[in-house]
């Protein structure tokens, strides 16, 4: 009887585990097979690009225009914002819809892109609480005056893993005093990448006339495949850009930098500055810096402080100064 009673524990046990087995995958496949939660916003749709119902892992539809108001959002969820989409014809959209599929939108980027406009506030704000963003063919254009970021501004940090794709930061009669299309503070072992998108036309005040980019406590940033023409600083380094290095790396590959003013500063092009002990490093890969102005020298590129430069893809350091 004892032994009888073992060999049934046995068998119930075994049987809760296989209940238990057969929960776990069911709910793992439900997770996989359930469609991102969607919401069309901007032309066709309507509201600004956030609405404060948000959840993480949400994607953003913003509708193909050539001129819509975001509403100037903070974002502080982990996010999806997609441009390039419209509503098919015969389709409604809703704002406050939530979509588990695409069937009512069609699809017409990445060479169709949406414009998202702001006048005196930037277009988009990050939350230094956002750990996972994707942004994609998105123009961002600036109508007012901002202090920093007319395009996008924010922080980002605690690990967060942020990607710019395929946008745009044109000045649209608006500016701002520093990192007139892009103000970005990068910390905390994060990491920022922009890919395929173009700075032009911005104007800053003081620095970082197309952006600029603070990076911080090891986080990387990479720059790839962009434009930066015709961009200007007035009263400051950087016309195409000004990045500020603390213990932080960014590579550029396959970029231009053209046309841009650093009026009253060094790096019309670009402005590199190395502050604290680093280690900083600038990776340029491919990357094409010239034809840019400053007034008070390094027309194309200046760098200062404690930077370690390796150039194309043989990554030998060749340029590094004390702070001046």
């Amino acid at each position: 009887m004892k032994c009888r009673g073992i060999f049934m524990g046995h068998q119930i046990s075994l049987a809760v585990l296989l209940a238990f087995l057969l929960v776990v995958v069911s709910l793992a496949l439900l997770e996989l097979t359930a469609e991102a939660a969607r919401r069309g916003k901007g032309p066709g749709c309507g509201g600004d690009l956030l609405d404060g119902t948000e959840q993480n892992g949400d994607i953003i539809m913003v509708m193909a225009s050539t001129f819509w108001n975001s509403g100037g959002p903070v974002i502080t969820k982990n996010l999806e914002i997609e441009g390039g989409w419209q509503v098919k014809s015969g389709e409604s959209c809703s704002a406050s819809t939530v979509y588990t599929d695409t069937s009512k939108f069609e699809f017409v980027g990445p060479n169709t892109r949406s414009t998202a406009n702001e006048f005196g506030a930037p277009v988009m704000t990050i939350d230094p609480s956002v750990l996972t963003l994707t942004v994609k063919h998105i123009i961002f254009k600036q109508g007012g005056f901002v202090p920093q970021g007319g395009g996008l501004n924010g922080v980002i940090s605690n690990s967060a893993y942020i990607l710019l794709e395929n946008v745009a930061f044109v000045d649209d009669g608006g500016g701002a005093d520093t990192g007139a299309g892009l103000f970005l503070q990068v910390r905390g072992n994060s990491r920022l990448v922009i890919s395929g998108s173009q700075f032009l036309t911005n104007t800053a005040q003081d620095t970082g006339g197309g952006f600029e980019l603070h990076v911080f406590g090891g986080s990387q940033v990479t720059l790839a495949n962009a434009e930066v023409r015709g961009n200007r600083s007035l009263d400051g380094n950087g016309g195409g850009g000004r990045i500020v290095l603390n213990r932080g790396t960014v590579t550029i590959a396959n970029s231009t930098f053209s046309g841009n003013l650093g009026n009253q500063g060094f790096g019309g092009g670009l402005s590199v500055e190395g502050v604290g002990s680093g280690p900083n490093y600038l990776i340029l890969q491919n990357t094409v810096i010239s034809g840019n102005t400053a007034s008070f020298g390094d027309d194309d590129l200046h760098i200062s402080g404690n930077v370690t430069v390796l150039d194309n893809q043989i990554f030998l350091p060749i340029v590094r100064k004390s702070l001046n």
